[in-house]
């Protein structure tokens, strides 16, 4: 079986575990809060950071992108690359969430907002949420153009483009981020890709001394 070392509100993590769950692949998790020093887990992933999937051959895969390849090469996986969708566009949408989103926003709310209070209960920058906020608004506008040109973001139906994007925003909404009264046209789409069965373990889920809002956990809010 394999064995995933995760961070619950790692969107990363997060993509990768919505993936597993989707395909029906049995794992188990360690959770790992990859900002603090551990020796054993450097000793499996000198670079620190999580994701790190180890397979049933012991191999070691210590990149979303690395865990995705492998588990599409290995199990059937055709919801990632659907008939329909294009997949240069597919892929190209998904690297905008994954690298774009999360430097833009994701990164800082997770560093300010979850990261400085577990590791150095300090209080979170207000210039730096500010800036990530602004930034936000920039990627709810890119979602909603892409959503008035399909039902889904790459095309017609779920693509991994939609796991990558949901893994971001999931994040974002369990931490109060998103004003979902102000984009009823994402939210509808939020709401299927919540009530996917991949998708309920991550409701469940709670940092302690977080706060967090109470629709996260609801399916249609």
């Amino acid at each position: 079986m394999y064995k995933l070392y995760h961070y619950s509100l790692c969107p990363f993590s997060r993509m990768v575990r919505f993936v597993l769950n989707e395909a029906g692949i049995d794992y188990v998790l360690v959770e790992e809060e990859f900002w603090n020093f551990n020796e054993k887990f450097l000793r499996i992933n000198p670079m620190g950071t999580v994701p790190v999937l180890i397979t049933e051959k012991n191999i070691v895969l210590n990149h979303h992108q690395l865990i995705l390849e492998y588990i599409h090469a290995n199990h059937n996986t055709d919801f990632l690359f659907p008939e329909g969708n294009d997949v240069l566009e597919t892929k190209k949408i998904c690297i905008w969430f994954n690298e774009k989103l999360f430097l833009d926003c994701t990164k800082f709310f997770m560093q300010e907002k979850v990261i400085r209070y577990l590791h150095e209960k300090t209080h979170p920058n207000a210039n730096i949420l500010s800036l990530a906020r602004y930034n936000l608004t920039i990627h709810l506008d890119y979602i909603s153009y892409l959503l008035d040109k399909s039902t889904w973001l790459a095309g017609e139906r779920l693509s991994i483009a939609d796991i990558a994007a949901v893994s971001q925003f999931s994040v974002l909404d369990f931490l109060g981020e998103i004003q979902w009264s102000k984009i009823p046209h994402i939210k509808d789409w939020y709401c299927i890709v919540k009530s996917r069965p991949a998708f309920r373990p991550f409701l469940k889920e709670r940092v302690a001394g977080i706060y967090t809002p109470k629709h996260y956990s609801e399916l249609d809010f």
